[in-house]
C-alpha cells in the first residue's frame, strides 16, 4: 500500500491517488513538479481532477458545452461516474437554461419593440448583444475541459453556487 501526501492509502499499482490526483511512488523532480503545479491550480481556483478521468472522459465534457449536445453525456449517465465530467455538465447547464430563458424574454420583447419605430430597432440590436456571452463562456468552459481543469467559469463562483446534477 502506497501512501499519499494527501492520506488516503492506495493498492501499489496505482499510479495517480484515487482521493486528489497526486502521482504516487514518484521521484523527488517529480514530486516537486507535481507540488507546483497543483499549487498553480488552486491558486487559479481550479479543483483537482483525477487525470484518468479527465483523459477517459475530456471529450464527453467538451462536448457539453456545445448546446443541446449536453444531452448525450446526460442521457449516458457519465456524471454518475466522472467527477470530471459532472462538473464541466454542471457549468454547461448553468450556461445553457439562463440562455433559454433569455431567448424567451427576447422573442416577447421583439415581438413588442417591433412597433416603435426607430428606438425598437435600436433596442432590439442592442439586446441581441446577450447572445454573446454563451459562445465567450462555452469557449472558456471548453479550453478549460481541454486542459484537465475543473475551474468556475468567470463570474460562476460568484453568482451561481449550486449544482443542477448531484
Amino acid at each position: 500500500m502506497s501512501v499519499c501526501k494527501c492520506g488516503v492509502e492506495s493498492p501499489e499499482n496505482v499510479a495517480f491517488c484515487p482521493a486528489c490526483g497526486a502521482a504516487l511512488n514518484a521521484t523527488e523532480g517529480n514530486a516537486q513538479a507535481q507540488a507546483a503545479g497543483t499549487a498553480a491550480q488552486a491558486q487559479a481556483g481550479a479543483a483537482q481532477a483525477d487525470p484518468q478521468d479527465v483523459s477517459a472522459n475530456k471529450t464527453m465534457a467538451i462536448i457539453s458545452y456545445l448546446g443541446i449536445l449536453v444531452l448525450v453525456p446526460l442521457l449516458t449517465g457519465l456524471h454518475k461516474t466522472s467527477a470530471f465530467t459532472k462538473y464541466h455538465m454542471n457549468q454547461a447547464l448553468l450556461l445553457i437554461i439562463p440562455n433559454i430563458a433569455w431567448g424567451i424574454v427576447y422573442s416577447i420583447l421583439t415581438v413588442i419593440l417591433v412597433f416603435i419605430p426607430v428606438v425598437g430597432g435600436l433596442l432590439i440590436t442592442l439586446l441581441s448583444l446577450v447572445w454573446l456571452n454563451y459562445p465567450i463562456f462555452a469557449i472558456i468552459g471548453i479550453l478549460n475541459a481541454n486542459n484537465g481543469v475543473m475551474k468556475p467559469l468567470p463570474f460562476f463562483d460568484k453568482f451561481l453556487k449550486f449544482t443542477i446534477l448531484k
